[in-house]
């Protein structure tokens, strides 16, 4: 198959740094389907390029012409097809008219469905130049585009206006329109550097990276990134210091790879004087305001420097670094005034000021927030350190008073952390002031957890708080729709309660939350419990499977799920092959029972991890799903105890021995949360279970033995289930 390359560039307007993967990304993907579709598309990966003034696709091989085809199409049943007399009825004509052809030309087939007509179309194949004439168009106009504009008198519109389009086919310039654009081989360089448009002569992404190098343009994001990084270190290291490594920096960085075409590398300071403000307060100053990246001595202290990253090569250097400074000085000099006039007011005094700020409209304002703060703090306080309920309690009436600063107000995402600040300025206990600093942790995947534990009572109450409270008046999240991001809290709630080792009575603390609403809730107390204690259990999964896959590496709750399960099976001396999650049903098996505590069922989990390393497992997970299924179609009412005086077969007295003999052990286990040793316990009843089923009829014809038996299944059966269902289990 004799192939091109494919090149197209989209040139716009300067498109927002978020706006560029998605958008290249989809237009990838709309353009690969549609070659695909047309049998077009040959061998070797697609590459995409972007910067903020173009999106680029570049295909290696593009067939020059689409195969000929033979097209089978199914018309009528024969039955339609003909009347009596065996004349081609209207439905017959019709199909045959399609194609012109007679009636007398289709072909009849049989079917599963009967006897219908078919005609077998030869389509010739068209030239790939007439073919990408209408299907790039096409793509780019239908393509998904958040935040559509429009220009001119257009009806139709794009992430931003059109200003050229390269399109090339090999040698030859594919034609099309695209928003009064048509399309040509040229492309352009830098705005400012390189405005003049030039050609291209030929669809090769080497020689487009390359030209474009010269124009100014450093077309490739990855390249544009690594070069960002470098450099930026390497000014840093100028500076004396060096860019931190944090995952803020690596989000900026990411921008700042967006917003520029051509990274020119810039160093600047501020006034020490700026230093004795909070560091979070110079890098959101920095970073979300300004796109510089701060510098930090070895030992992680903020220097007063900056290094910044302009999209131009200055002819002044001087003069561009001294604009950079005096608008960083101006917004230093605000979050300096912020800091002074808030702490002029001690937080406790603006706990009434959150009267007049609404949490949610049914939900009540934040001063009716901070309330159920004050109460619910202190109750999660008790499964995490019963010590510190008080300190619990006055973080919670201060936890949303910094909502109501200054500072908060103009830097949002420093909620939480200036409260911190502010407490320990007020001379609040140490532990209040981290807990109002760490409210909001984890807020995102990888995220830390509050180190303190009024923090971890603090976030966890938060949490517990708004997801009840939505799900109490009808707003639980719905497909896309997450307005409160309930499920991301409900994220950071579970992994405090795993990763801390809290043991959490669920309903118990949503049935409080419940009712510290007073008459707001709109559902019922059982019916908002079971709700939000179901929402709660269906993001356990996920969560497991978030944390393996967020880099590729055991981390979080799943890393320590591994190095628990690795550790009890070295201990034991069992194999460890089985300990990972590739089997979703493992999870499942413990999700079943509706487990009431995130960390309780995280302990079943690894037990049941465990377990299946054992010899007896295979053969024990078969015999209770044999056990189940009798005692299902069990018709007889099952009593709850077997009668041991009532067992007259030897395998049946044995088998009933030994669960006696294990249940001590098995009880004194589940009591621990030991989930590891309670089935290693019930392994114990591999063998006796075997004899019983080879030697035993459960069904005997005896009424009375008939229901003894299937009590002393049911027993077993029962004590599986105290830790997970393993049913759902193969074997």
């Amino acid at each position: 198959m004799s192939t091109r390359a494919l090149l197209l560039e989209i040139g716009v307007e300067e498109l927002p740094a978020g706006m560029q993967v998605p958008l290249v990304t989809n237009l990838q993907d709309w353009v690969s389907s549609a070659l695909e579709g047309n049998h077009l598309l040959g061998e070797g990966e697609p590459r995409g390029y972007w910067t903020p003034r173009r999106l680029a696709l570049f295909f290696p091989a593009v067939a020059e012409r689409q195969p000929d085809r033979e097209v089978e199409h199914r018309g009528p049943p024969v039955s339609a097809a003909f009347d009596e007399a065996g004349n081609p009825t209207k439905a017959a004509t019709g199909f045959a008219g399609r194609f012109g052809v007679d009636p007398g030309d289709l072909e009849r087939r049989e079917t599963d469905q009967g006897e219908y007509l078919y005609f077998t179309e030869h389509q010739t194949g068209r030239p790939a130049q007439e073919v990408l004439a209408e299907v790039l168009p096409s793509v780019i106009h239908r393509m998904p585009v958040p935040k559509r504009m429009r220009w001119g008198d257009l009806e139709w519109g794009f992430a931003r206006p059109v200003h050229w389009v390269l399109a090339l086919y090999g040698d030859d310039v594919v034609p099309f329109e695209v928003g009064g654009i048509a399309s040509d081989r040229f492309t352009r360089g830098h705005r400012y550097h390189a405005p003049n448009p030039f050609h291209m002569d030929t669809a090769d992404d080497g020689e487009y990276c390359g030209l474009l190098r010269e124009a100014f343009v450093e077309v490739d994001a990855a390249e544009r990134k690594a070069q960002i990084r470098s450099e930026i270190q390497t000014q840093a290291s100028e500076l004396g210091g060096r860019i931190p490594e944090a995952g803020h920096t690596t989000d900026l960085l990411e921008e700042v790879t967006g917003l520029v075409e051509w990274p020119v590398p810039f160093t600047g300071g501020f006034d020490e004087r700026y230093l004795e403000l909070p560091p979070e307060v110079l890098i959101t100053s920095m970073e979300k305001h300004q796109k510089f990246f701060p510098v930090e001595d070895g030992e992680g202290h903020l220097l007063a420097a900056f290094v910044g990253v302009a999209n131009i090569e200055s002819a002044d250097p001087d003069a561009l670094r001294a604009g950079h400074e005096r608008v960083l000085r101006a917004r230093l000099e605000d979050a300096r005034f912020f800091w002074e006039a808030d702490r002029q007011r001690p937080l406790a005094d603006r706990v009434d000021d959150l009267r007049h700020v609404v949490f949610q409209a049914k939900l009540g304002t934040l001063y009716d927030k901070a309330e159920r703060l004050a109460t619910l703090a202190p109750a999660v306080a008790d499964a995490v350190d019963p010590s510190v309920a008080a300190l619990a309690e006055r973080a919670g009436w201060l936890a949303k008073t910094d909502l109501i600063t200054d500072m908060v107000d103009e830097f949002d995402s420093l909620q939480g952390i200036m409260g911190g600040y502010y407490a320990r300025e007020d001379g609040e206990d140490p532990q209040v002031a981290a807990a109002l600093a760490e409210q909001y942790r984890p807020g995102h995947a990888g995220d830390q957890l509050p180190e303190s534990a009024t923090g971890t009572a603090l976030a966890i109450a938060d949490r517990l708080d708004t997801i009840t409270g939505c799900f109490a008046i009808g707003l639980e999240p719905t497909g896309s729709r997450d307005p409160f991001a309930l499920r991301r809290g409900a994220i950071g709630l579970l992994r405090m309660a795993i990763e801390t080792g809290i043991h959490l009575d669920l309903p118990a603390l949503i049935r409080r939350t419940y009712r510290a609403y007073g008459d707001r809730p709109e559902r019922g107390e059982n019916e908002t419990t079971e709700a939000v204690l179901d929402f709660l259990n269906g993001r356990l999964e996920p969560m497991y499977w978030e944390a393996l896959d967020s880099s590729g590496e055991s981390m979080g709750v799943f890393g320590y799920l591994m190095a628990f399960v690795s550790s009890q099976c070295k201990s034991l001396g069992l194999p460890s092959g089985t300990t990972g999650l590739s089997d979703p049903n493992r999870i499942r098996a413990v999700l079943s029972l509706r487990p009431t505590d995130p960390f309780d069922a995280h302990l079943r989990l690894a037990g049941l991890l465990v377990f299946l390393n054992h010899p007896a497992a295979e053969s024990l997970v078969s015999a209770n799903k044999r056990i189940g299924n009798i005692l299902r179609k069990a018709e007889d009412a099952v009593p709850e105890a077997h009668d041991s005086e009532a067992l007259a077969e030897p395998e049946e007295r044995a088998l009933a021995e030994a669960f006696k003999e294990v249940g001590g052990r098995f009880q004194q286990a589940v009591e621990a949360g030991d989930y590891t040793d309670a089935l290693l316990a019930l392994a114990e009843l591999g063998e006796p279970v075997d004899r019983f089923f080879d030697e035993v009829l459960v069904m005997a014809e005896d009424e009375q033995v008939r229901r003894n038996r299937l009590a002393l299944l049911n027993e077993i059966h029962s004590a599986f289930l105290r830790v997970a269902d393993l049913s759902l289990l193969p074997g």
